[in-house]
């Protein structure tokens, strides 16, 4: 019986050990957890609510799922004429990566989490280009969407109450972020590191006209096509009376 008991004190302490540092003082709550776009959407913002340790601070990340994005490069040709040289390919990069922090992140964090982090992520190709270049371009291009973003002082603490603290930050969603699953990250930092984290998943979803229109467009995109062309058609027409109705052009 000793002998047993001292197996289940040896496994608890194994399992404490290797136990994830999610499990200790981290949490995170979203509100809502699902975001619904209809006809009259124009982005909302989501309640990202949780605790930390109390010395720690809080980081939150909204990441989009990967994907691979294709670009065209540029040059001038004969040092006159700016045109397409070649293609540029962007592996595993995440469609959105948008950082909360109560400061600017330190380089150590900025390496784990920042957007400095994506350059062990995003495989650029073909090989021989300048890819430290091409990779700050990118996240420009990126910053420019509003799909890479960064917001300082964006966190607030509550009091420290039995070892934690709680945080609160609303996240912006925009308008032209798309429908589809995100993951939604709160790591606790100390001393410019991350020590722990907890994660939950958030949905943006097609509802009402939308919903039924990208049903349509994938599912009959012939028929789709026509009543495009058909909507397209009539409003040039309705625009040909109105102006037409005025006198037309003097």
């Amino acid at each position: 019986m000793i002998k047993k008991s001292w197996c289940y004190l040896t496994l608890m302490l194994i399992f404490l050990i290797y136990i994830p540092a999610t499990a200790f003082g981290v949490s995170l709550n979203l509100k809502p957890q699902e975001v619904q776009i209809g006809t009259f959407y124009d982005g909302t913002t989501v309640e990202a609510t949780g605790t930390v340790p109390a010395d720690c601070q809080a980081v939150v990340l909204v990441r989009g799922a990967g994907e691979d994005v294709h670009l065209k490069k540029k040059g001038k040709i004969g040092g006159l004429l700016w045109m397409n040289i070649g293609d540029v390919t962007f592996e595993h990069t995440p469609r959105v990566y948008m950082i909360y922090a109560d400061a600017d992140l330190p380089p150590s964090l900025d390496s784990e989490i920042g957007f400095s982090a994506l350059k062990n992520v995003i495989k650029i190709s073909p090989a021989g280009e300048n890819k430290d270049f091409l990779f700050k371009e990118f996240v420009k291009l990126k910053k420019h969407s509003a799909l890479y973003t960064f917001h300082a002082n964006a966190i607030s603490y509550g009091p420290a109450e039995g070892g934690s603290r709680s945080f609160k930050v609303s996240l912006i969603i925009p308008p032209h972020m798309h429908q589809g699953s995100y993951t939604v990250q709160a790591f606790a930092v100390r001393d410019g590191h991350v020590v722990g984290k907890a994660a939950k998943p958030m949905q943006l979803k097609l509802t009402g006209l939308p919903a039924k229109l990208s049903k349509l467009a994938f599912g009959h995109p012939l028929l789709y096509g026509i009543i495009a062309a058909g909507v397209a058609l009539a409003a040039g027409l309705l625009i040909g009376v109105l102006f037409g109705s005025k006198g037309g052009a003097h």
